[in-house]
Protein backbone atom coordinates (compact mmCIF):
# COMPACT_ATOMS: atom_id res chain seq x y z
CA UNK A 1 0.00 0.00 0.00
CA UNK A 2 1.24 3.48 -0.73
CA UNK A 3 1.60 6.23 1.62
CA UNK A 4 -1.24 8.49 0.18
CA UNK A 5 -3.54 4.95 0.61
CA UNK A 6 -2.55 3.74 3.42
CA UNK A 7 -3.22 7.48 4.99
CA UNK A 8 -6.57 7.29 2.95
CA UNK A 9 -7.73 4.07 4.12
CA UNK A 10 -6.70 5.30 7.86
CA UNK A 11 -9.62 8.59 6.93
CA UNK A 12 -12.16 6.02 5.91
CA UNK A 13 -11.73 3.91 8.70
CA UNK A 14 -11.70 6.74 11.24
CA UNK A 15 -15.09 8.19 9.87
CA UNK A 16 -16.49 4.76 9.67
CA UNK A 17 -16.18 4.60 13.56
CA UNK A 18 -17.06 7.99 14.28
CA UNK A 19 -20.65 7.10 12.03
CA UNK A 20 -21.27 3.65 13.78
CA UNK A 21 -20.33 1.87 10.55
CA UNK A 22 -18.71 -1.49 10.30
CA UNK A 23 -17.00 -2.18 7.55
CA UNK A 24 -17.01 -6.20 6.45
CA UNK A 25 -13.40 -7.58 7.26
CA UNK A 26 -12.35 -10.90 4.47
CA UNK A 27 -11.05 -13.50 5.09
CA UNK A 28 -9.17 -15.80 2.45
CA UNK A 29 -8.18 -19.44 1.81
CA UNK A 30 -5.19 -19.54 -0.37
CA UNK A 31 -2.80 -22.50 -2.02
CA UNK A 32 -0.29 -22.69 0.09
CA UNK A 33 3.78 -24.15 -1.49
CA UNK A 34 3.91 -27.83 -1.01
CA UNK A 35 0.13 -27.88 -1.20
CA UNK A 36 -1.13 -26.93 1.79
CA UNK A 37 -3.60 -24.16 1.97
CA UNK A 38 -3.75 -21.53 3.80
CA UNK A 39 -6.20 -18.77 5.92
CA UNK A 40 -5.38 -15.37 5.83
CA UNK A 41 -7.16 -13.01 8.36
CA UNK A 42 -7.72 -9.49 7.70
CA UNK A 43 -7.41 -8.60 11.57
CA UNK A 44 -3.57 -9.17 11.93
CA UNK A 45 -2.91 -11.72 13.74
CA UNK A 46 -1.24 -13.54 10.92
CA UNK A 47 -2.17 -16.72 8.89
CA UNK A 48 -3.46 -20.36 9.47
CA UNK A 49 -2.06 -23.45 7.30
CA UNK A 50 -3.76 -26.70 6.91
CA UNK A 51 -3.30 -29.73 4.90
CA UNK A 52 -6.77 -29.96 3.11
CA UNK A 53 -8.72 -27.76 1.86
CA UNK A 54 -11.84 -28.56 3.35
CA UNK A 55 -9.73 -28.08 7.31
CA UNK A 56 -8.82 -24.55 5.39
CA UNK A 57 -12.39 -23.91 4.48
CA UNK A 58 -14.40 -24.66 8.12
CA UNK A 59 -11.16 -22.40 9.82
CA UNK A 60 -12.14 -19.37 7.03
CA UNK A 61 -16.02 -19.90 7.71
CA UNK A 62 -16.11 -20.12 11.69
CA UNK A 63 -14.03 -16.85 11.27
CA UNK A 64 -16.34 -15.43 9.22
CA UNK A 65 -19.54 -16.47 11.07
CA UNK A 66 -17.96 -15.20 14.49
CA UNK A 67 -16.74 -11.29 12.57
CA UNK A 68 -20.02 -10.34 10.96
CA UNK A 69 -20.31 -8.66 8.79
CA UNK A 70 -17.31 -10.34 6.64
CA UNK A 71 -16.51 -11.85 3.73
CA UNK A 72 -15.12 -15.51 2.98
CA UNK A 73 -13.27 -16.11 0.06
CA UNK A 74 -11.82 -19.15 -1.58
CA UNK A 75 -9.48 -19.33 -4.34
CA UNK A 76 -7.76 -21.66 -6.45
CA UNK A 77 -4.12 -22.76 -6.72
CA UNK A 78 -4.44 -20.16 -9.71
CA UNK A 79 -5.64 -17.56 -7.62
CA UNK A 80 -8.61 -17.62 -8.99
CA UNK A 81 -11.91 -16.45 -6.66
CA UNK A 82 -13.89 -20.32 -6.60
CA UNK A 83 -16.17 -19.00 -3.83
CA UNK A 84 -17.38 -15.58 -2.45
CA UNK A 85 -19.65 -15.97 0.83
CA UNK A 86 -20.72 -12.78 2.87
CA UNK A 87 -21.91 -12.60 6.14
CA UNK A 88 -24.42 -10.59 7.23
CA UNK A 89 -25.89 -8.96 10.92
CA UNK A 90 -28.85 -9.72 9.59
CA UNK A 91 -28.13 -13.35 8.96
CA UNK A 92 -27.26 -14.02 12.47
CA UNK A 93 -30.49 -12.80 13.56
CA UNK A 94 -32.59 -14.99 11.50
CA UNK A 95 -30.19 -18.32 12.61
CA UNK A 96 -30.71 -18.00 16.56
Amino acid sequence: MTGNSALMTRAFERDDARLGVRRPRTVQVRHAAGGAWEVVRPDGTGSTTCETLSAARRIARRWAEANRPSEMIIRDAYHRVVLRRSFTEMERGART
